[in-house]
């Protein structure tokens, strides 16, 4: 769907817009069973987003002039280090 109707940054703005949505839902939930809901629907609008970031970045890089093999994983590892250590102080 992100590429053959709408943009990858598009899908990916909409979905985490859907996801913040839920989030502040969540906030407003009185019953597990509604949590469960509005936690389910945040999942089922943040998963797709993990792939959609990796398309947008091999655009990027392609467009860029650099080659995906060697110049993303480097990207990817440190993007994860800088969140464990966001997360860990």
């Amino acid at each position: 769907m992100a590429d053959k109707w709408l943009s990858a940054k598009w899908v990916y703005a909409i979905c985490h817009t859907i996801g913040a949505i839920t989030l502040f839902m969540a906030a407003q939930v009185t019953t597990p069973e509604a949590m469960f809901l509005v936690i389910l629907i945040n999942s089922f609008a943040y998963m797709p987003t993990l792939g959609l970031i990796n398309t947008i970045s091999y655009y990027r890089l392609q467009n860029a002039g650099m080659d995906i093999v060697t110049d993303f994983p480097p990207i990817r590892i440190w993007g994860t280090i800088g969140f464990i250590m966001a997360m860990w102080w």
